[in-house]
């Protein structure tokens, strides 16, 4: 008979394996096994194949049909235009997106696909269906008006600091006026997804929306009487050159030296 000790490390993945087959007392003391070779082989080859279970497990949840962050429940679609839906799902699964009695179908390459659905009707709320190798449905989606609000501090300062915040703030509750904010996340190409969700026009959701964005979706719900979303891509202090794609940088003379890197700092 030999006597083992497993690392805590090997807990943290195996855990319900093992209570199933070891002895212990108590998860918080060192597990000791007491085996022969045999059934010391016997436990870890189960362990084995555990893990490559999990791993497959893993892959095929990573190469599930998945829209892009814009696609979520509470999400707003524009209305009386071609509207593209867009994400990604396993190369070559077929994808198929329904939504206001359409169905569109393509079929995933490289990993992405994308549909265009018909001009869509003013209203909601409606459902939106995107299947594939699973089906994801999403039952509170409007049709209206959406507007890409960004720039730097005077359109990223919050509505909690407008003059006239109070008042704002207490009248914010709009269901039909929808708020998505996206997350600050710097890099140096452009990014295919994002993180962020949708959410209704409320005290606690506008005060910290920005304040220029929200009065214009305000005042837009007024006048037109239609669903509006509003997507804040705000970051206060950046030059436009952060604003700037690579190609462009690159083809100005004054401007690509930009793309340099920087010299290291010297020594004294």
């Amino acid at each position: 008979m030999t006597q083992r000790i497993l690392p805590r490390a090997c807990l943290k993945t195996v855990a319900a394996d093992l209570r199933r087959r070891i002895f212990a007392r108590n998860l918080d003391q060192p597990i000791r096994l007491l085996t022969s070779s045999a059934t010391s082989a016997r436990v870890f080859k189960q362990v084995l194949t555990n893990l490559i279970l999990l791993s497959l497990a893993v892959a095929t949840a990573r190469a599930e049909v998945k829209p892009n962050g814009l696609f979520c429940e509470g999400a707003v679609l524009q209305q009386g235009i071609r509207v593209p839906v867009w994400g990604t799902a396993r190369d070559g699964e077929k994808v198929t997106v329904k939504f206001q009695g359409q169905e569109v179908s393509t079929v995933a390459k490289d990993g992405r696909w994308k549909v265009k659905l018909k001009p869509l009707k003013v209203g909601g709320p409606f459902t939106l269906t995107i299947a594939g190798d699973n089906t994801i449905t999403f039952t509170n989606v409007l049709v209206g008006e959406v507007w890409l609000c960004s720039g730097q501090s005077n359109m990223g300062f919050s509505l909690s600091g407008a003059e006239n915040a109070a008042e704002a703030i207490a009248a914010a509750r709009d269901p039909q006026l929808r708020l998505f904010t996206v997350p600050r996340e710097p890099a140096e190409s452009p990014k295919t997804d994002l993180a962020g969700s949708w959410t209704e026009s409320a005290p606690d959701t506008a005060a910290h929306f920005s304040a220029v964005a929200w009065f214009f979706g305000r005042d837009l719900r007024r006048s037109r009487q239609v669903p509006v979303g509003l997507i804040n891509s705000s970051v206060g202090g950046t030059p436009a050159e952060a604003w700037t794609s690579r190609a462009a940088l690159a083809a100005d003379p004054e401007l690509k030296q930009l793309l340099a890197p920087s010299p290291p700092d010297s020594l004294p």
